[in-house]
């Protein structure tokens, strides 16, 4: 269980603090899939980055196991980021320069550790990305590109996965199919999964909707 106390984040100061997010209160139950909602501006992503330990809060807390991710030290940070956490981008941020199968397995290079192959096979089989594993980004379609960026998020088996805006690249087709595969990433991983973003009918499907307005949660 994740629990959002209070939750606020101001850029600047004085005439010109913006507040990014003005006490925000959410608990999100584990195996939940959670649509962030709201205008451009509202502070949809600025909460995302909270979530995942990418950012600070001003005042207010993100408490995980029932510790403030403000007071966690570095190296436990990273961790969670690493871990317990897998992000999905809407640009998908694949390293050009690596195949299909490096990007996939950069998380667990950079925690030090060696990939369950099965679990590997898994994905790859789930997400359909058999027989590209060897190709490069630049050489597959949105689609393609956004199913790998889902797989890199999966390989450290995180228990949440946070997608901001993962559709807004992608024609409606794909970006369907994307949302069934996170649908089915629930059901086989029991993955928290969080998604940020403009689409009514994606945040229909998903378990709870929150709705922010100027930084406040309105519904």
């Amino acid at each position: 269980m994740l629990e959002i106390k209070e939750l606020t984040k101001e850029y600047g100061t004085g005439e010109l603090c913006i507040k990014a997010l003005d006490n925000v209160s959410l608990v999100i139950e584990a195996g939940d899939i959670l649509a962030i909602t709201g205008k451009s501006g509202s502070g949809k992503t600025t909460l995302l980055k909270m979530i995942g330990g990418i950012d600070y809060p001003t005042d207010g807390s993100v408490l995980y196991g029932e510790k403030n991710l403000s007071d966690y030290s570095n190296s436990e940070i990273l961790q969670y980021r690493n871990r317990v956490v897998g992000f999905v981008f809407q640009d998908f941020k694949l390293v050009e320069e690596l195949s299909v199968e490096e990007n996939i397995g950069v998380p667990a290079k950079i925690a030090k550790t060696k990939i369950d192959e099965e679990y590997y096979q898994t994905i790859i089989e789930n997400l359909e990305l058999g027989g590209i594993e060897r190709k490069f980004p630049n050489a597959l379609s949105g689609g393609q590109q956004q199913r790998v960026a889902i797989a890199r998020a999966l390989i450290n088996k995180p228990r949440m996965l946070l997608c901001d805006e993962p559709t807004g690249n992608l024609d409606k087709e794909t970006g369907n199919h994307v949302i069934e595969l996170l649908f089915h990433i629930r059901k086989l991983f029991q993955t928290t999964i969080i998604i940020v973003t403009h689409d009514s009918e994606i945040a229909g499907r998903c378990d709870k909707i929150v709705e922010l307005s100027d930084g406040h949660i309105v519904s």
